[in-house]
C-alpha cells in the first residue's frame, strides 16, 4: 500500500486541521460533496481548507440515494460543485437500490457533460458492485473505487480499494476511512486528470411565435446556447436567484457552457426537455416564463 488516501465527511465534524493531515503524507483525500437530498454540511468548508493547506489531489462524491431521480440528484451535485478546481475529480458512490448500473451510467453521463470531465469515477461495496454488474455499467476500472475490509485487495480490477474504515490521521479527532493506490501520487493525479469532453454544437431551438406567460419578461427571440444576446444577461440573473447557477458567475451577453449547464438542470427538473433530449440546454418560451414567475413572481 504505498499511498493511503482518505475520505471525509461531515461524520469527521468541523476541527479537521487540514494542514495537519497534508503535512503527514496524505496528499490526495476524498471528500463528500452532496449526501443523496443535500450538500454535505463540511463540503465547502473541507474543500476550501483542503486547498489551503496545498492538497494536491481531492476526489468530491456524492451518495446515490436510492428513492430519488439520479438525473436529479447530479444535477444538484453539480450545483453544489461548479466548476471543478485543479486535482478534482467526481465520484458517485452508490451502495444500495435497484437497476444500480443504469443509475450510475445515468449520473456520470451526466456530470461528464455538466463539468467537462470525461469518466467520472464510481464507489461501491465488492458484493454489491459484483451482485449489480456494474462492471458493464460503462466506468472503467481505471476509474473504480471498491469497499472491502479486510487484508485482501478485491479482484475486480479497481484502481483504489478501500480497506478500513478505522484509521487515525493527522489532523482528524475521529476515526476515517481509508483507501490504498498501488502506485505513487504523481501517477494518480495523472490519471485523475482526465481529459475535457468535447462539447457538441446544440441545436438552435426553433422561433415560438405568439406572446409567454409572463408580461414582465416576454420571452426574447434568437436566443439559444453557444449565441451571444443581451437577453443571456437576465437569463442568468434569473438562473442565480432560483439557484440553479453559482452567485459568483460572471454575467455575460454569452449563453456559454455554464448558462447551458444551469438551463439543463433546471429543464430535467421541471420537465421541459424537448422530445427525445435527455439534457436540454436550450431555454423554449414556456422555460423562460416558468422560471421569471419562480424567481420575480407572477406578472
Amino acid at each position: 500500500m504505498s499511498l493511503l488516501i482518505p475520505d471525509l465527511s461531515e461524520w469527521q465534524g468541523d476541527a479537521v486541521d487540514w494542514r495537519a493531515l497534508v503535512g503527514g503524507s496524505y496528499p490526495i483525500a476524498i471528500i463528500r460533496a452532496y449526501n443523496g437530498t443535500r450538500p454535505d454540511h463540511t463540503f465547502e468548508r473541507n474543500r476550501a481548507e483542503a486547498h489551503a493547506a496545498g492538497i494536491r489531489g481531492l476526489g468530491l462524491y456524492a451518495y446515490l440515494e436510492p428513492g430519488t431521480n439520479e438525473l436529479d440528484q447530479a444535477a444538484e451535485f453539480v450545483k453544489t460543485v461548479g466548476a471543478l478546481k485543479a486535482g478534482e475529480w467526481p465520484i458517485v458512490d452508490c451502495e444500495t437500490g435497484a437497476n444500480a448500473a443504469a443509475r450510475v451510467r445515468a449520473w456520470t453521463q451526466y456530470v461528464a457533460r455538466a463539468l467537462g470531465y470525461e469518466n467520472p469515477w464510481q464507489y461501491a461495496g465488492e458484493s454489491f458492485y459484483r451482485a449489480n454488474g456494474m462492471a458493464n455499467d460503462g466506468v472503467p476500472a481505471s476509474r473504480t473505487w471498491i469497499a472491502a475490509y479486510g487484508p485482501n485487495r478485491p479482484a475486480d480490477g479497481e484502481i483504489l480499494w478501500q480497506y478500513t474504515d478505522h484509521r487515525t490521521i493527522p489532523g482528524v479527532a475521529t476515526y476515517v476511512d481509508c483507501s490504498a493506490y498501488n502506485g505513487t501520487a504523481d501517477e494518480l493525479l495523472a490519471l485523475v486528470a482526465g481529459k475535457p469532453k468535447p462539447t457538441p454544437a446544440p441545436p438552435k431551438p426553433a422561433p415560438t411565435p405568439g406572446p409567454t406567460a409572463h408580461a414582465r419578461y416576454p420571452y426574447p427571440t434568437g436566443i439559444h446556447p453557444g449565441g451571444t444576446s443581451p437577453s443571456a444577461r437576465p437569463l442568468q440573473r434569473a438562473l442565480k436567484k432560483t439557484g440553479w447557477m453559482k452567485e459568483d458567475v460572471a454575467e455575460s451577453d454569452h449563453y456559454g457552457p455554464a448558462t447551458a449547464t444551469a438551463v439543463e438542470g433546471f429543464n430535467h427538473k421541471h420537465g421541459l426537455n424537448s422530445a427525445g433530449v435527455a439534457l436540454d440546454p436550450a431555454i423554449g418560451p414556456h422555460g423562460w416564463a416558468l422560471l421569471m414567475t419562480l424567481a420575480y413572481g407572477a406578472a
